[in-house]
């Protein structure tokens, strides 16, 4: 009986399932649905819509790989940042409140980036498929440079989270993060998508494997800083 019950409190505290990252992607979505009518989160819209559609008339457009590509980042990062600011409703509410432990804050947060991260793949996916790449090169610019830029762009949403509303208390200062791992994150997504593939060479491999070591690398640095963070939302 006793094992039986242990067992269940093992499964409550599992923080990490495909239930609760379900939950947080609903979570998201009606955020997502009270941020449009405020001001912020039309803008947030506005500022999504045109990195996408500049990146897909960029890609339609170009004339050479190379100025296609180029343009590829910085649309897909317009993009992101639109994404979390329409989708980050914390400023008009008091998180903080909620009864919540650190780790499950934490976990939540990852789970939130996660599904940022998919949104953002999305984006880029579609721009991959406007630069008529054959199906096999297709395939391994998402695989191998689509996913892991997803995942650091991500980051973003993260580091710009504000419990308060008018706080200057962003994610960098609340989490103690260092910009130094924010700016390797961003920094190695942004040559791994701005180097053009025509073959798949040892360099680009080991670009998009780099790529894809220091997105977990961030990810577990995130959570542990969320999750063990000095200064939480009840001594704010």
């Amino acid at each position: 009986m006793n094992n039986r019950k242990e067992n269940d409190g093992n499964r409550t505290k599992r923080n990490f399932t495909l239930k609760r990252f379900l939950c947080t992607g609903r979570e998201l979505l009606v955020e997502t649905r009270g941020s449009l009518h405020t001001s912020r989160g039309k803008w947030g819209l506005a500022l999504f819509l045109f990195g996408m559609v500049v990146g897909i008339y960029k890609a339609l457009t170009g004339a050479e790989l190379d100025e296609k590509q180029s343009n590829l980042f910085f649309a897909t990062l317009w993009s992101a940042m639109g994404l979390v600011v329409l989708s980050s409703l914390q400023n008009y509410k008091l998180l903080y409140l909620l009864p919540m432990s650190r780790k499950e804050f934490a976990a939540g947060q990852m789970q939130k980036a996660a599904w940022i991260a998919i949104i953002i793949l999305g984006v880029i996916t579609a721009q991959f498929a406007c630069m008529n790449f054959g199906m096999e090169n297709f395939w391994q610019n998402v695989i191998w440079k689509g996913i892991p830029v997803s995942i650091s762009l991500s980051a973003y949403q993260i580091a710009w989270i504000k419990p308060i509303k008018e706080s200057e208390t962003t994610g960098t200062k609340m989490y103690h993060l260092s910009f130094w791992v924010l700016i390797l994150d961003v920094g190695i997504g942004f040559l791994n998508l701005m180097f053009v593939v025509d073959s798949w060479n040892m360099f680009h491999w080991t670009l998009s494997v780099l790529n894809y070591g220091i997105c977990i690398c961030a990810t577990l640095y995130f959570y542990r800083k969320i999750a063990f963070v000095d200064l939480y939302y009840d001594e704010l």
